[in-house]
């Protein structure tokens, strides 16, 4: 007997394999939100920081393979996200 295909998730019908996992940086919670259901929706594992400090900490605690970050914190800059990214060799 034949079984139906299992569909594929969002992200696997748009070719990201599982457990592509972003990090937001962004201190305003609405645009960190629809930033956070985008990723989620098309398939990405996401985790938001509010703040540059929780941001860095995230950074060398765990594994990324794509940064999101605001230009502007209230603690820092977009900037200061990138290049702990970059020692790390994450894109931003």
């Amino acid at each position: 007997m034949l079984k139906p295909k299992a569909r594929p998730t969002p992200g696997e019908a748009n070719g990201i394999g599982p457990g592509v996992r972003v990090l937001v940086v962004e201190d305003d919670r609405h645009v960190s939100r629809v930033m956070e259901d985008t990723f989620q929706e098309a398939g990405y594992e996401v985790e938001a920081a509010e703040n540059l400090e929780t941001g860095l900490k995230l950074i060398q605690s765990r594994e990324f393979d794509i940064i999101v970050a605001d230009g502007r914190l209230a603690d820092g800059t977009g900037v200061e996200i990138a290049d702990a990214a970059w020692e790390r060799d994450i894109p931003t």
